[in-house]
């Protein structure tokens, strides 16, 4: 084996053992939740959503959560302040219905 697919593998393992990847993965994760939570309270503060708007809406508390589940299991953080949003924007929608 050549010293650069060697030297290649170490660098390759040495990433997929730390924490590194599980850092990116929070990263991204964090940074599609606050995306979710934006686009939330900007649909909230509406006071009529169109179907696709409401879809949307719908979608991304599902989302949110989905994600917060994901970020739990990856973190030691208990992301309370985004699940009290979520339950907030949920409320509203079950006021619509």
């Amino acid at each position: 084996m050549s010293y650069e697919k060697k030297l290649l593998r170490q660098i390759v393992a040495s990433i997929y053992n730390s924490d590194f990847g599980d850092n990116i993965v929070v990263a991204r994760l964090t940074d599609s939740l606050d995306g979710v939570l934006e686009d939330l309270e900007q649909l909230y503060k509406k006071t009529g959503l169109l179907s696709y708007q409401l879809d949307d809406y719908i979608y991304n508390i599902s989302y949110g959560r989905g994600l917060i589940v994901v970020l739990q299991a990856f973190t030691t953080d208990d992301y309370l302040s985004e699940t009290i949003l979520l339950n907030k924007y949920d409320d509203k929608l079950r006021e619509v219905f």
